[in-house]
């Protein structure tokens, strides 16, 4: 797998705004993460046909792409906590007990995909709360290349 980084210059209003999206996105992941709880699906298609128009009205500035990443994020999570062979949250180690709750805090990772996150000639396009913003930034070209040519796994914030 391989992984890089950017760090991104930012000004304080830039950075504002880059914040507002972490905490509606971890808004968005624990009122998902409440109904994960209930129902036991962490099954991303299942639970984003049961719970995306509820998102959606419940959060609209978040947006319909956003919404989706928000329901990834989750099933992510859950998959971790309830599935991992050494998470002491097992399914199978609870003996019948409710799942405990996940909660996601305002500086959890807010996930991006093709449609949030862009990048082209050095420059870098996230989706925010308000609009796009967009971050000179330098990458190798054949970072670049593998962004457009490969299918990428996670993106994160």
């Amino acid at each position: 797998m391989n992984k890089w980084a950017v760090n991104l210059q930012v000004t304080q209003s830039q950075l504002e705004t880059l914040l507002a999206l972490c905490s509606a996105f971890a808004r968005a992941c624990n009122e998902l993460a409440g109904t994960v709880q209930k129902t036991k699906c962490w099954n991303r298609v299942a639970l984003h046909h049961m719970t995306y128009r509820q998102l959606r009205q419940t959060f609209p500035n978040l947006g319909s792409q956003m919404v989706c990443n928000v329901i990834y994020s989750v099933c992510r999570n859950a998959r971790l906590v309830y599935q991992h062979p050494e998470s002491p949250y097992h399914i199978n180690k609870l003996d019948g007990k409710p799942l405990p709750r996940m909660y996601f805090n305002q500086h959890s990772a807010v996930f991006f995909d093709k449609h949030t996150l862009s990048i082209s000639r050095n420059r870098l396009s996230l989706y925010t709360l308000e609009g796009r913003m967009k971050f000179e930034i330098n990458i190798p070209e054949d970072v670049e290349k593998k962004f457009r040519s490969e299918s990428v796994k996670e993106i994160s914030l």
